[in-house]
């Protein structure tokens, strides 16, 4: 690559173009774990707590103790916040839980006999409570007249 080349590369930052040495420079940066302390120091007010890489294709983040994080926002947003979300449900009187609502809307569909999330209503919203109590309302209806 010529020196005088211009390179354009995306970043979660912004489009940016560069020439070849700020592209090489770049590439050591981000290969040695440099980038993200060059690009936003820590105590920066502008320094994101928890962003998306498009360079790496995943979820990166300085948790409050500096302690750097990569992988799927959920477990990155919980060690963030010291706190994960769960779902609480019973399926044949059987207590579970997850950390999926749409695990918690396909137990519903699967088993609306039996489902229930009577006593678990501080899991949910206002609306993902109603919201499954008239999804199993409905299949129930459904099945006892035959109709699915």
């Amino acid at each position: 690559m010529d020196h005088n080349e211009k390179v354009l590369y995306l970043s979660s930052y912004g489009e940016v173009t560069k020439d070849a040495r700020m592209v090489r420079k770049y590439m050591h940066l981000r290969n040695s774990g440099l980038l993200y302390e060059s690009l936003f120091p820590i105590g920066d007010k502008k320094h994101p707590d928890i962003y998306y890489d498009e360079f790496d294709y995943m979820w990166k983040g300085v948790l409050p103790s500096g302690e750097r994080m990569q992988g799927d926002l959920r477990s990155i947003a919980w060690h963030f916040v010291g706190k994960d979300i769960r779902y609480r449900y019973s399926v044949d009187g059987q207590d579970k839980k997850t950390r999926m609502f749409e695990k918690v809307v396909q137990e519903a569909v699967e088993t609306p006999e039996c489902f229930s999330v009577e006593g678990f209503a501080d899991d949910y919203s206002k609306q993902e409570y109603e919201y499954l109590q008239r999804l199993t309302e409905a299949l129930r209806r459904n099945r006892a007249v035959g109709l699915t």
